[in-house]
């Protein structure tokens, strides 16, 4: 083994990583910013304080309220919560309210934060796992219709667009020509990118094959229709280019209608 390519390449990394490392001074308190990221790619961020013989080290609620803010509430859900409890104890940290937290000495404060960065990161992750889980579970639901109705479809069906070559989530054709894609989102923000991004799909692969329906399947469980699907930029968008816009819940049989019709 090459020890000093390994000794060098470790030296190296420590010293970059100081560099994103960042320090202000609040009253009595330090700020520190991190060179990590949440998963939206905001910079974390946690302070020191004293507090009797040792360090208060707290990420101010900002970890929950990133959550919140990308539609995921912790507090008022006590399975949530009691998981992001358990993440946090698992890495020597407490979940105190909307709080992480950690009480150190000065001959541990670097130990603290390490656990309290890894606690964060952690808890930060809980919004990609339950993205990726709405969102498997909903396609999965579209397409389990599709498979109980014995309609025949392609599956990630690619097709050129004037620009683009394009990825749609099914593609029925038995001289149908539909085009469906479905949409799901946690917040107002999201569903207007992904409708914005529909549109595009629509608007370019309509341009070389004007024969073709397209069709948008929103997630309208747990009242995601009211809760984020009110944002008007996201409704137009979606409705102003889609042939047809079925809600899930809504308008189940009229997606089997128009599947096997």
């Amino acid at each position: 083994m090459n020890a000093p390519l390994c000794d060098s390449t470790i030296q190296q990394f420590i010293q970059h990583l100081q560099t994103g490392f960042d320090a202000r001074q609040i009253n009595d308190r330090c700020l520190i910013i991190t060179p990590y990221l949440y998963p939206d790619f905001a910079s974390i961020e946690f302070s020191v304080e004293p507090i009797g013989d040792g360090y208060l080290l707290t990420d101010n609620g900002e970890t929950l309220n990133m959550l919140f803010v990308n539609g995921l509430t912790i507090e008022g859900n006590k399975e949530l919560y009691k998981q992001v409890a358990q993440i946090a104890g698992n890495h020597g940290v407490e979940l105190n309210r909307s709080d992480i937290s950690i009480v150190a000495n000065d001959g541990n404060l670097g130990e603290a934060s390490h656990h309290l960065l890894n606690a964060v990161q952690a808890i930060g992750y809980i919004l990609y796992k339950r993205r990726t889980i709405a969102y498997v579970a909903f396609e999965d639901e579209v397409e389990k219709v599709l498979i109980s109705n014995e309609v025949k479809y392609d599956y990630n069906y690619f097709i050129q667009g004037v620009a683009n070559t394009h990825k749609i989530k099914f593609h029925v054709n038995s001289n149908k020509n539909v085009l469906i894609e479905p949409v799901t989102a946690v917040t107002s923000s999201s569903a207007r990118s992904k409708a914005i991004k529909v549109a595009y799909k629509w608007l370019d692969i309509r341009q070389v094959n004007k024969s073709l329906r397209f069709v948008a399947v929103l997630d309208d469980r747990d009242d995601k229709w009211d809760n984020v699907w009110s944002d008007d930029e996201a409704r137009r968008t979606i409705f102003t280019h889609s042939d047809e816009v079925i809600r899930w819940n809504n308008e189940q049989q009229k997606f089997i209608n128009l599947v096997t019709g």
